[in-house]
This record gives C-alpha cells, sequence and structure tokens, in this order.
C-alpha cells in the first residue's frame, strides 16, 4: 500500500538539511506491517531560498503510470516528476498549460507564521498546478490548474484541466468553473470520463450524498 503525504511547512525555513529528510512516501508491507519511506521534494522547486510556506504549494499529487511508476505532481512546476515507488530517482517530463507563466516563491519574511492575509493574498495571485489523474479508456492524462487571478476575491479563481496524450503532449485544455463550484481534491475516472465533484449554489452540506460532474473528451472531425 502506497500513501503520499506532503509537508505543510515550507522545507527551506527550518534547516537546509530538511529537503534532504522529508520523505513524502509510505510504502505500507501489508503482509508485515513494515514501513518505507521514498520520495523527495525536488531541491531546484523547494530548496535554497524558496518560500513555499501555506500549505497549498507543498501538496503532492500521485498517480500510476501504467507501467506502474508513479507520476508526482507538485503545485510550483509546469514539470512532472515520475520515479519508481521505490527509488527517489526522478525523471521529468512537460505537463504544463499555454497560459501559466513563470511560477515565482512568495516574497515575504520570515518564511514561517505566515500573517494569513498574505496567504491569501498570494494564493489568489499564484497558478497552481493539482491533481492528475490517467485516464485508461482514452489513454489520456488530465491535470488540474488552480487559476491565479489578479483580484482580492479568492472566490473567483477557476479550474481548469490539462488534456494530454499518454506521451504527455499537450492536446488542449479548458476552464470548468470556479473552485468554489468543483471540488478539485475528489475526482476520479470511470469509462465516461474524468468525474468531478460539483457543489451547486444551493448545495447543503449532507454528508449522505454527493454530487459529481463528468468532463468528457470528444473527438472532432476535421
Amino acid at each position: 500500500m502506497i500513501l503520499t503525504g506532503f509537508s505543510p511547512f515550507s522545507l527551506s525555513y527550518y534547516s537546509s538539511q530538511v529537503i534532504d529528510q522529508f520523505q513524502f512516501t509510505a510504502c505500507v508491507d501489508i503482509k508485515t506491517s513494515e514501513v518505507e519511506y521514498m520520495h523527495k521534494y525536488p531541491k531546484e522547486l523547494y530548496g535554497s531560498e524558496s518560500n513555499w510556506e501555506g500549505g497549498i504549494a507543498t501538496l503532492v499529487f500521485p498517480e500510476l503510470t501504467p507501467s506502474g511508476e508513479i507520476i508526482h505532481s507538485f503545485p510550483v512546476s509546469h514539470y512532472l516528476y515520475i520515479a519508481p515507488w521505490n527509488s527517489n530517482t526522478y525523471k521529468t517530463v512537460y505537463g504544463g498549460s499555454n497560459f501559466v507563466s513563470t511560477i515565482r516563491s512568495f516574497d515575504w519574511e520570515p518564511r514561517a507564521r505566515v500573517p494569513r492575509e498574505k496567504e491569501t493574498l498570494a494564493n489568489v495571485e499564484t497558478d497552481f498546478y493539482l491533481a492528475i489523474r490517467y485516464d485508461p479508456y482514452r489513454k489520456l492524462y488530465y491535470r488540474v490548474i488552480w487559476q491565479g487571478i489578479n483580484d482580492i476575491d479568492l472566490e473567483k479563481k477557476t479550474i481548469k484541466v490539462i488534456i494530454m496524450d499518454e506521451q504527455f503532449n499537450y492536446m488542449g485544455e479548458t476552464v470548468i468553473g470556479t473552485w468554489k463550484q468543483w471540488n478539485w481534491s475528489n475526482i476520479f475516472v470511470t469509462r465516461e470520463g474524468l468525474n468531478i465533484e460539483f457543489i451547486s449554489d444551493n448545495y447543503e452540506l449532507d454528508e449522505d450524498f454527493m454530487i459529481f460532474k463528468t468532463f468528457s473528451v470528444e473527438k472532432i472531425d476535421k
């Protein structure tokens, strides 16, 4: 069993050694209950003088490839980081948007105990890559983006989906709506397409049911 965690704090703040020690994947042997930890944050993203305090930028979104390797989608990188479950050696492939520019770390000091208003403003203005899912029925990858905006209203941030083929070649992307309507953390693939939890304006929180809508891809004849 493979469980993916994350660091809720900026890895470069507490000690320069943290990024060399922190491993976010727990590999659990079901028979023996032994746990082995793997996969470190890439230094080029989270090391040196970078400041990713706040909890969103350090999330890790995993997905299995058809060959059994693990893709890691880091919110702050256009690239995808791929590694075997039992190795810390990454290979990278480009999996970015055509409309997202350079993502820069947050510009503030100190790097911990960040005031909430500064954290919220940075999260509003920054583009973040989120979950990635493989579609075995269409042999596609979907990667979710939480788009940055030049506005103080966090609720206006939109969710976009990038589509890539099995070799990670870019095929297109589209906005599906605001993040308040689409729960990007609750998505899965079925034969019908990419299912995303939908939260309507008059939706009352009820643990007895959830609403999902399906993002489907159609072939356009030229």
